[in-house]
């Protein structure tokens, strides 16, 4: 029998999004997905403030990405 406490525990919103943080970075996802994930989370929550604001977080999120793989790109083709 689980205890009283421990079941309001599981019962938390909190307890949930862990546990599915948890089984989404035991997949060993990358970089990117990573990010992706932590914006979805900060967007679900509200963290942005608005719709208008979770849009320019993933387009800014977006860029990101897009610049460090061109520097991964152009460190992957150097002469050494």
């Amino acid at each position: 029998m689980v205890d009283k406490g421990l079941q309001r525990i599981r019962s938390r919103s909190s307890y949930r999004l862990f546990r599915e943080l948890h089984e989404f970075l035991r997949a060993k996802p990358d970089v990117a997905a990573v990010l992706r994930n932590f914006h979805d989370v900060l967007d679900a929550e509200g963290g942005f403030g608005s719709r208008r604001n979770a849009g320019y977080a993933a387009e800014s999120l977006d860029q990101v990405l897009r610049d460090v793989e061109d520097v991964d790109d152009r460190r992957n083709t150097e002469v050494l």
